[in-house]
């Protein structure tokens, strides 16, 4: 079987919506740009541009957290001598939100040709409307949603679960956990215990 490999021209693009209202400005960008370069496809190849159209709404609504209003400054240098220009991020997301929520974009993504054509299917509007309704956008999860529904177990799943670390010992988990660096029954290293256990169990020896 051969390895499947992704051309430009048969790449089936979708259309997102992103609601940056009340969400972490590096949060918003960090997803936004996962989405243009295609991460979230199983045929995600580096060398192709297989990413999908994004739209970020309400990008004067986004939070930047801690002290970066007062502290974080965008510069850029015009090109004469002594013209370096700065402008601080609390004035920039009052006067231009857009372009502070690109900014971040930008800086997520190659800077090369795929990155400069994932930048083109980029859309930001500063408020709650925007003008691609035709595409029919899908609303994408939060970024942090999204990844919690690949990575972890749900709580039933994990509920349901029978850890079988020791003979004659069953023990049912209620709610789902980080694993921990102890094995809870035989309360030694979990990389010394070798014993079979479940596929869901969070104390797993078998991802070690």
């Amino acid at each position: 079987m051969s390895t499947y490999m992704p051309k430009s021209g048969e790449i089936d693009r979708k259309w997102y919506v992103i609601d940056a209202a009340g969400k972490p400005l590096g949060r918003v960008a960090a997803q936004a740009a996962a989405l243009l370069r295609g991460k979230h496809k199983p045929t995600f190849a580096p060398h192709v541009d297989c990413g999908d159209h994004v739209i970020i709404i309400n990008c004067e609504k986004a939070v930047l957290t801690g002290k970066k209003l007062e502290k974080k400054f965008y510069r850029h240098h015009t090109g004469y001598i002594g013209h370096l220009k700065s402008v601080r991020y609390d004035t920039l997301m009052e006067q231009n939100p857009t372009k502070a929520m690109e900014l971040a974009v930008k800086g997520m993504v190659p800077d090369n040709t795929l990155g400069r054509g994932a930048l083109g299917r980029l859309r930001l509007f500063a408020g709650s409307e925007h003008k691609h309704a035709a595409q029919k956008p899908v609303s994408a999860p939060f970024w942090s949603q999204w990844r919690r529904s690949r990575l972890r177990p749900s709580g039933l799943q994990a509920a349901a679960t029978v850890c079988r670390s020791a003979p004659n010992t069953t023990t049912k988990l209620e709610i789902w956990r980080p694993p921990s660096t102890r094995c809870p029954i035989k309360s030694i290293k979990m990389k010394k215990c070798r014993q079979s256990l479940s596929p869901l169990c969070p104390t797993s020896c078998a991802r070690l």
